[in-house]
């Protein structure tokens, strides 16, 4: 029986079994009944996050407070039996957003990079915090990892990293290790862009979004 291999073998509660098997959780909790199965006490936060393996990959589903799926995380599959057990939850406001458990309190990419040399940061390359598989974690210094920004702050009127509107025209500057470097202005955001971009594949090569874009 599905609801016992879930309940039993894969230590989910009712709530997240219901949602896996399209039924609620007062029924899960009936057919838990008549299968002689205990109930148990869970936490919104301490029922671990179902995990779904799809050959190499493992897919973590994280969801809202509405028992909905917000959205997904994707891992190895073969790092699937570090992070099993533990409630993964995303996470964040207007700046950066991660993957993170409260007990234990960590962020899976932390989690799974292992121990991390003084001085130096678990950074996603391609700037997807939901990417958590190997290839995507690399070790960068803070500077260096300030350099793989992804996309222009929340006040932007460009929307485009590094892009700002100057009357009539489009400036591109740069900042690197606190100093700005006006790149000129352009008739068109994208003629901007594409200057700044460039300005950033070689000077700033950990700027993953620029060197892929080249």
């Amino acid at each position: 029986d599905e609801i016992r291999r879930l309940y039993s073998e894969e230590g989910l509660g009712a709530p997240v079994v219901g949602r896996l098997l399209g039924i609620g959780a007062t029924a899960v909790r009936r057919r838990m009944a008549e299968m002689g199965l205990a109930s148990r006490p869970v936490g919104r936060y301490s029922t671990p996050s179902p995990i779904v393996v799809d050959g190499s990959v493992a897919k973590i589903p994280l969801f809202d407070r509405a028992g909905a799926v917000r959205c997904e995380a994707i891992i190895d599959a073969i790092d699937v039996p570090k992070i099993a057990g533990i409630r993964w939850h995303f996470a964040g406001g207007r700046g950066a957003k991660y993957v993170v458990s409260n007990k234990p309190r960590c962020s899976l990419h932390r989690f799974l990079f292992g121990p991390v040399p003084e001085g130096f940061e678990v950074d996603h390359a391609d700037g997807d915090t939901l990417n958590n598989r190997r290839f995507n974690l690399r070790l960068l210094t803070h500077a260096d990892n300030t350099m793989n920004r992804h996309g222009a702050n929340a006040e932007s009127a460009s929307g485009v990293r590094g892009v700002s509107v100057c009357g009539r025209k489009w400036q591109a500057q740069a900042k690197l290790n606190g100093k700005f470097f006006y790149l000129g202005l352009f008739d068109s955001k994208d003629a901007a862009a594409a200057v700044v971009s460039a300005w950033r594949r070689e000077h700033m090569p950990s700027s993953a979004m620029d060197v892929l874009a080249s």
